[in-house]
Formats: C-alpha cells, sequence, structure tokens
C-alpha cells in the first residue's frame, strides 16, 4: 500500500524562511570578511585615489657670468700718436694790439708779414702792437721790420727765459741795424746786401720806411713767448698805421743771432751772392 505526504501551506512557508535565513548568513558573514581585509589593508582610513596633473617645467635662464672680461695682452703696446710737430700751415701766432685796437691780422703761414695795423688818430702819437705765439715754432727769424714810421723800442719775451732787447732808441740798441735806402740820407750798399735785401722783398729804389740790414734769428721760440713794438707816428707826414713784422724759416748771410753776432753759416742764399 502506497502512502502519499502532502505539504501543508504551514510548512512550505516555513521552509522558504528557513531558506532565506541560511542565504543571509551567508551573504553577511562574506561581507564582513572582505572589509575587514580593506581595512587592514589601508590602516584604516579611507583612500581617495586623486590623479594629479603634473606641472610643466619652469626654464630657468643661467645665471650671467662674474668672471671678468680677458685682459688685454700686456706685451701688445698700445698705438701712440705722436704730436705733430709745428708746420709752416699750423697757427702758431696771434697778433694782438695793447691799445684797444682791433684791425691787425697775419695769414698763419710762413714766410709772413704780419701786420700790426694799429690805429693812430694824431701825428706823433705812440703805440705798441704785440705778436703772441700759441704754438711754438722751430728756427724763426724776424727777416723784415717795417716801422711806420719809427720804431722806438723792440723786446722778445722768451716764455720761460729774460727779455731781449733788440732795439731802443734810448739806449742806442739796433740789431737790426736799421737804414735808409735811396734818396739824400740813404745808406749805399755793396753788391751782396743789394741780393739779400731784394731777397726779403727790399725795393732798393723807392722804399720811404727805414729797413733793416740784419735779420734777427730767434731760434726755436717756446710757446707763450711774445714780442713787443713800440712805435711812434712822424708828426711831419701822415697818420701811421703801425709796423710790420715777416716771419720766416730762413736765414740769410746778413742774419744776427740775439746776442748780435753774424751767424757763420745759413739756410738761405741768394743767387748771385758772393760772386
Amino acid at each position: 500500500m502506497i502512502v502519499r505526504r502532502t505539504w501543508s501551506i504551514g510548512r512550505i512557508l516555513a521552509a522558504i524562511l528557513v531558506v532565506m535565513a541560511l542565504v543571509s548568513c551567508v551573504l553577511l558573514i562574506a561581507g564582513y570578511g572582505v572589509w575587514t581585509r580593506a581595512k587592514a589593508q589601508d590602516g584604516g582610513t579611507e583612500v581617495v585615489n586623486v590623479t594629479e596633473t603634473p606641472a610643466p617645467p619652469v626654464e630657468t635662464e643661467a645665471p650671467a657670468s662674474t668672471e671678468a672680461p680677458p685682459a688685454p695682452d700686456a706685451t701688445e703696446a698700445p698705438e701712440v700718436t705722436e704730436p705733430a710737430e709745428a708746420s709752416a700751415l699750423a697757427p702758431g701766432f696771434d697778433f694782438k694790439s695793447l691799445d684797444g685796437s682791433q684791425n691787425v691780422r697775419n695769414d698763419h703761414s710762413f714766410p709772413t708779414n704780419l701786420a700790426l695795423r694799429v690805429t693812430v688818430l694824431d701825428g706823433g702819437d705812440t703805440g705798441v702792437g704785440a705778436a703772441y705765439f700759441t704754438h711754438a715754432q722751430k728756427h724763426l727769424t724776424i727777416s723784415r721790420m717795417i716801422c711806420d714810421d719809427i720804431c722806438t723800442k723792440v723786446v722778445f719775451y722768451p716764455a720761460g727765459g729774460d727779455p731781449v732787447v733788440l732795439l731802443d732808441r734810448e739806449t742806442e740798441t739796433d740789431l737790426f741795424e736799421m737804414i735808409w735806402i735811396g734818396g739824400p740820407d740813404g745808406v749805399e750798399l755793396s753788391a751782396d746786401e743789394g741780393l739779400v735785401l731784394q731777397s726779403r722783398g727790399v725795393e732798393l729804389s723807392g722804399e720811404q720806411l727805414m729797413q733793416n740790414r740784419y735779420g734777427v734769428f730767434l731760434g726755436d721760440v717756446p710757446a707763450d713767448s711774445y714780442l713787443l713794438v713800440h712805435y711812434q707816428d712822424d708828426e711831419t707826414l701822415q697818420v701811421n698805421k703801425g709796423p710790420t713784422v715777416s716771419l720766416t724759416k730762413d736765414t740769410d748771410p746778413l742774419t744776427v743771432d740775439l746776442a748780435g753776432n753774424r751767424l757763420e753759416s745759413w739756410t738761405f742764399t741768394p743767387e748771385g751772392y758772393g760772386e
């Protein structure tokens, strides 16, 4: 005989509840195990993953070098410009009047005529002209001393030296030996003397003013030297314009030094001299 058992509704529900309770226990146990392992790995702190964007590289300039530039080669001598020697075309003197006149001139070249055109207002007046040497000059000669009308005193003042009287009417000092040429008061010149004076530009016939027979060799003239010319107007003639001083780099056979001695040799000889 077969006996069939039938499940009542109450038994079925009870079985379901039991199964559900078992599944819940299994899930709880599994979740707890996962949680405890994660906590042990991170020390109990919550881990937050943050992805940082790396900063771009910063370019830095190399610091300026504090090292001094290399010194120039001590064995290489620097180029030195030697001062140019005073030339014939370089301004070597200036002309000034001491009585207030501005009408003076020169052309700053050699040979030259330095004209002291100093105004004299009345017949018989006197005046003083000065030639200032602003640059040193070598081998300088006064070849002519033209006095319009009368030279009373001529003095050379070399810088750093004692003054030298070249002409003084009061003491009868006259290194130039001023003479009249032509006319009743004129002196006779030898042929050689005539050649020398002509080479200086003297008109042997027709000169109205006194002329110097001898040139005066000043030698090497330092800068800041000067020449003073005292002169006087002849009250019997027209009012004068002042003296003229001719300067040259040459010496001729009728040249004396500052002591009044004739030079034994000279740099220029007029053609035909001594024949």
